[in-house]
């Protein structure tokens, strides 16, 4: 009795126990099913979150920094002297293309757990190490002649131009000098750049300073444009200088000056730096009416026109008035030569200098002249033919502003009344005008380095009293009277043919 009881209980606890198990499954599987239809909602409609830690980076590089302070983690040891510097490498790989170029390369320095650094200041590495994990350095006087080299070699371009900034704060005639060299030295383009051109703006305050006069003289003369120089004043005070006659290189440079004087013909060969006067920035050029005459007088007054006013204003008269003058600029000198003053031809020559705002008496011709060429070449003024109260001339005269003299040069083969001179090609070339009896189309071209003239193709029209001007390799002539009326016709001459081709006429007869 107790043993059916017994196992009729077993019984019943195990049935039981089956029907809850499969009830249990049943919830499962409802579960699952509940589940899997939200996933499917969710893709239908997706959610998500994106996470941004604004303080990661700080964060990180904070316990990076920590972890090389205290030595952990760290794959290289940099060496410098007897000072040893722990870091990651990834970490300088990412600050520094030099030591990412070092690292991830094939360079024996990959795989080095020390690597020693040579031509780099010890303290200015530590402080670029220190940079590469806090993006932080303290610039100063005392560090930035170290820290730029530094950063310069190791390529940490944020730095490098901070250090160049720090130096163009501290920009002054004191220093200017010493900060321009240690630009150029180690290729700071825009450093060098700013400093030159602040020891130009004050090189007045900057001549007078210790950095100046430390600079070597061969250093100084080389920049000083000794051929532009008046003889007197080379001969005199330039040459019997005791420091230039101590020195081999700046004696050279005296020869050359001297041989710029002394040969004159050759100057065009001698074209450089130290023979090319100096152009100020906003130099600006103007329109100069110079004297002349009108119908019951001779002027002496002058006037300039400014093209950007558009306006026409005073100028100094000429100490002598003159008509029928010759009239060049040279070297932003006007000089005005010869000419009529109303009773008589001239001989007598003046010139204007912007500087002083005056008209200076310059040695006089050798010949009186009136109805004149006129040009300059290669820093001398040339004149030609012309009329001296009696006869035509065909005589030709050199100005050397250097020497302040008139020259003979060979004269022309055709005397020239109202002839105009061209410059091309460093060549002289006068322009037909009036012997005296014909009105002239001849053409003939003087070279200064051969000192002869040789005449060249005639013009295809008579003309005196045109106008000429060299422009784009060729010779343009224009106008001008040919004996019997003023002409509107325009010719221009090309010297590799050899020839004058006429172009496209002037609207008016001048």
């Amino acid at each position: 009795m107790c043993s059916i009881l017994l196992f009729y209980e077993y019984s019943a606890r195990k049935e039981g126990l089956c029907v809850e198990l499969r009830l249990q499954r049943r919830h499962l599987s409802s579960t699952n099913i509940n589940m899997m239809e939200t996933l499917a909602s969710s893709v239908a409609r997706p959610f998500q979150i994106h996470h941004i830690n604004s303080d990661h980076h700080s964060t990180a590089f904070t316990a990076l920094r920590d972890m090389r302070v205290k030595g952990q983690l760290c794959d290289v040891t940099l060496k410098v002297g007897e000072l040893s510097i722990s870091a990651h490498k990834v970490v300088l790989s990412a600050c520094s293309a030099y030591f990412h170029a070092m690292f991830n390369s094939e360079m024996a320095e990959k795989h080095l757990a020390t690597v020693t650094l040579h031509e780099i200041d010890s303290c200015a590495l530590s402080s670029l190490v220190e940079f590469a994990y806090t993006g932080e350095v303290l610039i100063t006087e005392d560090n930035v002649q170290s820290l730029l080299p530094a950063a310069s070699l190791l390529q940490v371009a944020s730095v490098r131009e901070a250090c160049c900034r720090f130096l163009l704060r501290q920009l002054h005639p004191s220093n200017c000098l010493g900060i321009r060299s240690f630009a150029d030295a180690h290729s700071c383009e825009e450093l060098h750049q700013k400093s030159h051109k602040y020891a130009l703006q004050n090189f007045q305050e900057v001549a007078l300073t210790e950095e100046f006069l430390l600079l070597p003289l061969t250093e100084l003369l080389q920049h000083v444009r000794l051929p532009l120089i008046r003889r007197e004043f080379l001969l005199k005070r330039v040459g019997e200088e005791p420091l230039i006659q101590d020195c081999p290189k700046t004696k050279d440079l005296l020869i050359e000056a001297m041989k710029y004087h002394l040969m004159p013909e050759h100057r065009s060969c001698m074209m450089g730096v130290r023979t090319t006067y100096r152009r100020p920035e906003g130099l600006k050029p103007y329109l100069f009416a110079i004297g002349g005459g009108s119908l019951f007088t001779i002027h002496s007054e002058c006037e300039y026109y400014n093209t950007r006013t558009d306006r026409w204003a005073p100028l100094p008269p000429t100490l002598h008035r003159r008509s029928r003058a010759g009239v060049a600029g040279l070297e932003r000198q006007i000089y005005v030569v010869g000419g009529y003053d109303g009773t008589k031809d001239l001989a007598s020559a003046e010139c204007f200098s912007s500087l002083t705002n005056t008209w200076q008496p310059i040695c006089s011709m050798g010949s009186k002249r009136s109805c004149l060429g006129i040009s300059s070449l290669n820093g001398l003024l040339y004149v030609g033919g012309g009329y001296d109260g009696a006869s035509c001339l065909n005589s030709l005269e050199c100005y050397d502003p250097l020497i302040g003299t008139w020259s003979s040069m060979v004269a022309m083969e055709t005397r020239r009344r109202y002839t105009r001179l061209a410059v091309l090609d460093e060549c002289l070339y006068a322009i037909g005008g009036y012997d005296g009896a014909n009105y002239l189309s001849s053409v003939e071209r003087l070279d200064p380095r051969e000192g002869k003239w040789t005449s060249v193709t005639p013009m295809i029209n008579r003309r005196s009293s045109c106008g000429v001007a060299a422009l784009n390799g060729s010779i343009y002539v224009i106008g001008g009277n040919d004996g019997s009326l003023c002409m509107c016709s325009v010719e221009t001459y090309d010297p590799r043919r050899t020839a004058w081709d006429a172009v496209a006429s002037m609207n008016s007869r001048r």
